[in-house]
């Protein structure tokens, strides 16, 4: 498969291109944003939908199918509403926490760790015991993810 680098990807297959065993597809709105994520597999589909505000925010993500959401998601349907610096000042009827410098630091079931400049994070989930680690440079890029 060749990607061009200038263009998103919009599709990816799992298994013979011409007949996968699993499939996701990608559309982008006219701002270049993802609009739709539709997953295929064993005659099962999950389709999720962003929207986003004139600032390019997101402010709603739905799903055809609740059973594949997190067990912390309170519905199907999460509604986003941010501030003037970027951080969103209500998830669904939760209000994050931030620390003094900005950080997103709880919200719900969520909890966030960070370290020094660099901006090494933990994120918990009360559902699994896993801890997810993520590596950010400054400009928040995930370049490390265990």
């Amino acid at each position: 498969m060749s990607i061009r680098r200038d263009a998103p990807r919009t599709r990816a297959v799992y298994g013979n291109p011409s007949s996968p065993l699993a499939e996701t597809t990608l559309n982008y709105n006219q701002v270049s944003l993802p609009a739709t994520l539709t997953h295929q597999w064993n005659g099962s589909q999950l389709d999720i939908g962003y929207q986003y505000n004139a600032d390019r925010q997101k402010t709603r993500v739905t799903l055809s199918d609740k059973s594949f959401a997190p067990p912390a998601l309170p519905d199907s349907n999460q509604t986003y509403k941010s501030n003037h610096l970027n951080q969103y000042t209500t998830i669904n009827d939760s209000v994050p926490e931030y620390d003094k410098r900005g950080n997103l630091i709880r919200h719900g079931e969520w909890s966030y760790v960070y370290e020094g400049s660099r901006v090494t994070g933990q994120v918990y989930s009360p559902w699994t015991p896993t801890i997810c680690n993520n590596v950010y440079e400054l400009m928040i890029f995930s370049i490390v993810s265990e």
